[in-house]
């Protein structure tokens, strides 16, 4: 939920033509990601792998694959990264 919510706010950023809320938005919202990922690394993870057997983390694992909308592509997120770049240079 929060980085929906950086990200909606991001979105706004670059409509508003706001450069300084979006790179104020931008460092917060790399600074929550980073802060999930430490948490996922460093206490989850490790706790579903002393917790769970192999078989019930594969299944975790197949089960996750079948959730939501499919992941995106990794060129997607270049391409996305690359459009995004020139709006908010448009705006400097």
């Amino acid at each position: 939920d929060a980085a929906r919510a950086h990200l909606e706010a991001l979105r706004a950023l670059v409509d508003a033509g706001d450069v300084e809320g979006l790179r104020s938005e931008s460092l917060a919202y790399v600074a929550s990601m980073r802060q999930h990922m430490k948490i996922e690394d460093e206490v989850l993870f490790p706790l579903g792998r002393a917790l769970l057997t192999a078989a019930e983390i594969n299944t975790i694992c197949a089960s996750h694959t079948e959730v939501g909308e499919p992941e995106p592509s990794y060129a997607f997120y270049l391409q996305e990264a690359d459009r995004l770049l020139a709006e908010v240079l448009a705006l400097a």
